[in-house]
């Protein structure tokens, strides 16, 4: 399996829309003939930020000629789902993503199976083994979907300052490997070289901590 991992974009300074090209770029160079997209993370968008992320930004911003879009919400998308590729979105409904995958058996089989993911954000830090999560305003790691074994991946990296933030995740649940993501970045893993090798996508950082390098 081929994982792009993007680290997200800050709304609030204008950088969707390179983002957006950046997944766009990467989704052309893939070329599927489906896109299984997951929007779990994102139903409930700020207000501010509804013209940039509300509902139908794919299909409206991404270039889709020749590609089915199927949405994960769909029952029957899912049965239609044969050559695909998945898409999570990122946004504040990290939790949510990891809930409404892992509990549809037949969604999960298609993620765990998927030969291509494109993550952003919380789509992205959700295939590691572990992923920060706040929930009842605390923040705890909790598992997540297991792709990136024995991994923890952090994004929005430097813009959020996530530096030391990472490293305590990792003692945390005492975790092999450690990656950080910044914003307009992505990070290119094949599950049959992990960790050996990666891909950087954009001009930001992608640190990749192992247990063995924290202080």
């Amino acid at each position: 399996m081929k994982l792009y991992l993007f680290g997200g974009a800050e709304t609030d300074k204008g950088q969707a829309p390179g983002l957006k090209q950046l997944i766009n770029d990467t989704i052309l160079k893939i070329q599927p003939k489906q896109i299984l997209h997951i929007p779990y993370a994102r139903i409930d968008v700020p207000k501010e930020e509804e013209d940039v992320w509300g509902e139908g930004w794919v299909l409206r911003d991404l270039t889709l000629e020749g590609i089915e879009l199927l949405d994960a919400r769909n029952k029957d998308d899912i049965e239609k789902a044969n050559d695909y590729l998945v898409f999570m979105n990122g946004g504040n409904q990290k939790d949510l993503l990891y809930e409404r995958i892992f509990s549809n058996k037949d969604l999960y089989k298609l993620v765990m199976n998927a030969n291509c993911i494109v993550g952003e954000s919380a789509g992205s830090t959700v295939c590691a083994e572990y992923c920060r999560s706040d929930k009842d305003d605390q923040t705890v790691v909790v598992k997540g979907l297991g792709i990136l074994k024995d991994t923890i991946i952090e994004a929005h990296y430097t813009e959020r300052n996530r530096h030391q933030l990472l490293k305590n995740e990792m003692k945390e649940v005492d975790a092999e490997f450690g990656i950080g993501v910044d914003s307009l970045t992505g990070v290119v893993f094949d599950t049959k070289t992990y960790p050996e090798k990666y891909q950087v996508i954009g001009d930001g950082i992608v640190e990749f901590i192992k247990k063995q390098d924290l202080e």
